[in-house]
């Protein structure tokens, strides 16, 4: 399947390389780092140098792998107007549920599907296609997109509709970052 890539940095590239390892064609977006993208154009992607540019090439299923929900929104905004109905935005990016929800419910009226897909695990598990993939979607947004996701994941769990993939990996980070506090504390009393 033709493939997009915005966001091929330290999580993206990982994530990315293993689309292409499965066979599927693949249009990455420029990136300041430029020797990820290097590295995937070797690999046979095509680079495009606009996101306006990214929803003219044909893919039918765009991935966004971004900082926050601000960069997603803002990168959406540059996408929307060209995107083909029936197109699919995957959205891997750790954003707000809210946010998440918003833009699903605007696509959705151009007939574009919009899909949270946060990740779980490090750069080294993007590499080696070992993530986990916390998903919120419509049902049938889900269905064409899980063989893609399991691509770069070894699980995938569909959460629920738009918005339960960002919720549930929101709730994730609460709790390892309460665990990790509870272990600094717990150190702290035993030194």
């Amino acid at each position: 399947m033709h493939t997009g890539f915005i966001g091929a940095g330290i999580m993206g590239h990982g994530m990315a390389a293993c689309l292409l390892a499965a066979g599927h064609e693949l249009t990455v977006l420029a990136h300041r780092n430029r020797g990820s993208v290097e590295d995937l154009l070797a690999r046979g992607a095509r680079e495009t140098a606009s996101a306006a540019a990214m929803a003219c090439c044909g893919a039918r299923v765009i991935f966004m792998c971004l900082p926050n929900s601000d960069a997603v929104e803002s990168v959406v905004a540059q996408l929307e107007s060209a995107l083909a109905p029936g197109t699919v935005l995957v959205d891997t990016t750790t954003a707000l549920p809210q946010s998440t929800r918003a833009l699903e419910a605007r696509l959705a009226a151009r007939s574009v599907a919009y899909v949270d897909a946060p990740i779980t695990g490090g750069p080294a598990l993007a590499e080696r296609g070992e993530l986990s993939a916390l998903v919120g979607a419509r049902d049938e947004a889900f269905a064409s997109v899980r063989p893609l996701l399991e691509c770069f994941s070894r699980t995938v769990l569909h959460m629920g509709g738009p918005g339960a993939g960002h919720t549930a990996k929101l709730l994730s980070n609460i709790v390892s970052n309460s665990a990790a506090a509870l272990l600094a504390e717990a150190y702290t009393v035993a030194s």
